[in-house]
């Protein structure tokens, strides 16, 4: 009998830590890093930024990068606003000569950089 109920509740305990090791998992998985950094390689500074998911129609009126700008040769580091739970997003990069630059449907819960010019970008 004592055997019997050290077998169920080493079971009840095993199924237990099952459980919550699959929530903490589950947690984590949502847990998605979201920033990406622009590094600017055009010849003419970023000024705007805008970040916007893909299922979105607008780009909305917040400019990322604030009161700064990226300058040739640098990058910044952004996070969507509002993520939602999102992944994939479009990013849309203004430049000082008036150009602008998107990245349509960016996983940036895989990509860490976006390398950009007013000729194009590629991801990393």
């Amino acid at each position: 009998m004592i055997t019997t109920l050290a077998k169920t509740a080493f079971t009840r305990t095993g199924s237990a830590l099952v459980v919550v090791a699959s929530l903490f998992s589950a947690g984590t998985a949502s847990a998605h890093q979201r920033w990406v950094n622009i590094n600017n390689v055009g010849s003419s500074e970023i000024v705007g930024v805008y970040i916007s998911n893909i299922d979105k129609e607008n780009w909305g009126h917040r400019n990322l990068l604030g009161s700064y700008s990226i300058d040739v040769g640098y990058e910044m580091t952004v996070d969507p606003r509002r993520p939602e739970g999102y992944c994939r997003f479009d990013v849309l990069m203004e430049f000082a000569d008036g150009s602008q630059t998107i990245a349509w449907d960016q996983n940036l819960c895989e990509a860490t950089d976006i390398v950009v010019s007013e000729s194009g970008y590629y991801t990393i």
